[in-house]
């Protein structure tokens, strides 16, 4: 008897565990052991979804977010909401649509980190490229004169002789300068010149006639390019030839990458045609049509600074479809979507301090020596596929900007230069194209007169899992820090999606934008704020707006057409 009743508890008992374990694996409760989140009374799960009673009785909704576009997926925490309100953090779903303008998703991701390495050491001071020349001398007319006539002899009508083209597009206050300040000034109009001649290379359908292809007009063999800078730093272009040939590298593996990607279309699919557009995802740049990769090198013979540019083998695909102007918005149409962006973000919201107008910044600056100087806002048409001619296009604007000083009537504070074309490809501007500015500067000794910021409509805050580099908002990690210090009541009602939006709004723009300040402008920027209660401050103006708005208004500004 007493075995017939332990037997019958037995089988009781492990029907119960049965069935409870069944109705685990069925329903919500089977996620929230995993879930890092402090869990209610789970009702129902839908959409991906999950919903969860509240100890108030509310129905809340959580929902999943992306934090790479490697999708590679975590849970994070929306806010929490009266499920009836629909008021998801950024509206509509948060998926991660990266073909679609302003991707809803992710907020917040791991940087790759592209390093570029450039070669250290310092100009020998007797050798060619130790600087600019001192004083415009008899003797160091002649000499450059026999430099030019030997260079010329050696390579005839590819030789490019950058002597007035430098001269002109120096400071007219350079002899004020401090030597350290020259060297950075030369460094930049150098790095236009450079990139300018790399990108007239590149393009093989480039219109003979222009500063660095006219040579090109009587000389049989376009392919290669020599560049000679009197003035410039030895360091300073074997600098610019390292980034050069890491461009180089890299478009080799991404056409590596894409003819075993063509090979596999064309085994699967033999009515593939060879024509039909393709692209490939990733951060890899693809070269667009027409185009060809450039290989760099330094004459190491010759008697002043002097830099070898040849058209590589590798070469555009006629596959690739990444040169589209198809509905890139005008010159005019960019420049009035930013200016809106600008009048509504960083002067109507106050989230840069120090700019008051569309048309120029700096303000509040003046009593320790930053002018109000004008904004220069710049447009580029360069394609993803075009890498050196925005680098040209950048480098352009900042010599410019340089050789107009930063006061007076033609003075520039700073710049805003929108590529419309990179729009949708956050992952290649983050990581190679502000790799590339990095290294330029770097190579140009620029770091003491010019300082890059990135943004872009998909822009996302580093989630502090990496270091994406100089120019990019601070990690979740450190502004939920600021956050916590400056007001602890408020840290404690945002959750980390909502810290990550209130860091991604402040460098979403309507299109991908490089801003360009003047280091001594950020310099006295940084000593005149708190940067934790700034970005404090900013992240609370963004909650109130509501990060819903906000996405709506960055929506409105991208489809504004100037009439």
């Amino acid at each position: 008897m007493l075995f017939h009743t332990f037997l019958l508890r037995l089988i009781v008992t492990t029907s119960f565990v049965l069935l409870l374990v069944m109705l685990l694996q069925n329903t919500p409760f089977s996620h929230a052991f995993c879930n890092p989140w402090r869990m209610g009374n789970v009702n129902q799960s839908i959409g991906g979804s999950i919903l969860i009673r509240s100890d108030e009785g509310k129905l809340i909704q959580r929902k999943i977010s992306y934090r790479s576009p490697a999708n590679s997926c975590n849970i994070m925490q929306s806010s929490s909401n009266d499920i009836g309100d629909d008021n998801d953090l950024l509206n509509d779903k948060n998926d991660c649509n990266h073909n679609s303008p302003v991707s809803k998703c992710p907020l917040s991701m791991t940087f790759s980190r592209y390093r570029i390495d450039l070669s250290s050491g310092k100009d020998d001071p007797s050798g060619p490229g130790s600087g600019l020349r001192s004083g415009a001398s008899l003797f160091s007319g002649l000499k450059a004169s026999i430099d030019r006539s030997t260079l010329e002899r050696k390579y005839g009508k590819q030789l490019v002789w950058i002597d007035d083209e430098l001269e002109k597009r120096l400071h007219r206050d350079r002899d004020k300068n401090s030597k350290r300040q020259l060297k950075a000034e030369i460094g930049v109009h150098v790095s236009a010149i450079f990139w300018r001649a790399v990108s007239d290379l590149a393009d093989c359908n480039a219109k003979k006639g222009s500063d660095m292809t006219r040579i090109h007009d009587e000389h049989e063999d376009d392919s290669t390019l020599v560049l000679a800078f009197p003035d410039a730093s030895h360091m300073c272009l074997r600098r610019l030839v390292d980034i050069v040939n890491w461009l180089e590298e890299q478009t080799l593996q991404a056409e590596r990458r894409q003819d075993v990607t063509a090979k596999r279309i064309v085994d699967n699919y033999p009515s593939f045609s060879s024509d039909h557009p393709m692209s490939l995802d990733g951060d890899v740049p693809i070269l667009a049509n027409g185009w060809c990769a450039i290989h760099a090198k330094i004459d190491e013979d010759a008697p002043v600074s002097t830099v070898i540019l040849a058209r590589s083998k590798v070469k555009s695909l006629t596959t690739s479809n990444c040169n589209s102007n198809i509905n890139l918005p005008t010159a005019e149409t960019t420049e009035a979507r930013t200016k809106a962006w600008v009048d509504r973000v960083l002067v109507k919201m106050g989230i840069c301090p120090f700019t008051k107008s569309t048309t120029k910044s700096g303000q509040g600056l003046n009593d320790v020596g930053v002018p109000v100087g004008r904004i220069a806002y710049h447009y580029s048409k360069a394609s993803t596929g075009q890498i050196s001619s925005l680098m040209a296009d950048t480098w352009e604007a900042i010599s410019d900007m340089i050789t107009a000083g930063p006061s007076g009537k033609k003075g520039i504070s700073s710049i805003l230069l929108a590529a419309p074309q990179y729009d949708t490809n956050f992952s290649l501007w983050a990581g190679p194209i502000f790799a590339t500015l990095e290294a330029t500067v770097c190579a140009a000794a620029a770091e003491p007169i010019v300082g890059v910021v990135c943004f872009h409509p998909n822009y996302a805050t580093p989630d502090g899992n990496s270091w994406p580099g100089f120019g990019h908002m601070h990690s979740v990690p450190r502004l939920r820090k600021w956050i916590q210090e400056e007001d602890e009541e408020f840290s404690s009602t945002l959750t980390d999606e909502e810290v990550a939006a209130g860091g991604a709004f402040q460098r979403r723009t309507p299109h991908a934008t490089i801003n360009v300040l003047r280091a001594e402008q950020l310099e006295a920027a940084e000593n005149r704020r708190i940067t934790g209660n700034l970005y404090c401050t900013n992240i609370r103006t963004f909650s109130q707006v509501g990060f819903r708005n906000l996405n709506g208004d960055l929506e409105k500004e991208r489809n504004l057409i100037c009439p």
